[in-house]
């Protein structure tokens, strides 16, 4: 419905804010928004919506191998409500930021995270599918809620081998919260990150300084 460009890495400043999408019903090839910006950019309090989830991407940031240069720029104050997947993450460089999101009744997967570093405060996910799966890259999960209302037993809140750091993540409705090759842990996760590094060895655990976070909207 709405594409801002692809490569090269020219697409400096672009932003949405302040509008609402839907795909309509019976649309099997549509995405809501196919998202590049350089530099700088934003999408802000949008919502985009695929009533009946026939539909691809709510928002897709990897196209063409497109997402390969596209960023950095931040998603806040956005909600998906439908789609095959969400939001469709990937590329090797620059890094996306997304504050406030809402991921609603996807089909396949709420946030598809295949490569990019992200850095992810406030996601709610609710549906019957996966709510996260990362594959590549890092990414950075903290104050979030996933909430899984299916039936799969096996069903996993993040799931992947991503490198990652993540703190006060919620799963309701999953057995496991994060699961990374052997490793798997329940909900709540207070704090883990894939590795760390401390100044002060001989102070154990390593952990964040868990400072508060100022909402500026």
């Amino acid at each position: 419905v709405i594409y801002t460009g692809e490569v090269p890495a020219q697409r400096f400043r672009n932003g949405i804010t302040n509008i609402t999408l839907n795909t309509g019903n019976s649309n099997p090839g549509a995405v809501g928004i196919r998202f590049y910006a350089n530099n700088q950019g934003a999408m802000e309090f949008t919502k985009i919506i695929s009533p009946d989830n026939s539909s691809l991407v709510g928002i897709d940031l990897l196209y063409d191998r497109s997402g390969d240069v596209n960023g950095p720029f931040l998603i806040k104050n956005v909600e998906v409500d439908g789609f095959q997947k969400g939001i469709k993450v990937g590329g090797a460089l620059n890094g996306f930021t997304f504050e406030n999101i809402i991921l609603r009744n996807q089909a396949q997967i709420g946030f598809d995270h295949d490569s990019q570093p992200v850095f992810i405060r406030n996601l709610y996910f609710e549906g019957n599918a996966k709510p996260i799966s990362t594959k590549y890259d890092t990414m950075t999960l903290i104050d979030s809620t996933l909430k899984y209302t299916g039936t799969d037993i096996n069903m996993v809140g993040i799931s992947g081998g991503s490198q990652g750091y993540f703190r006060n993540i919620q799963c309701i409705g999953m057995t496991i919260c994060l699961k990374r090759g052997t490793l798997s842990l329940p909900s709540p996760i207070t704090e883990f990150a894939t590795s760390s590094y401390n100044l002060f060895p001989q102070e154990t655990p390593v952990t964040s300084l868990n400072l508060p976070i100022e909402d500026h909207y």
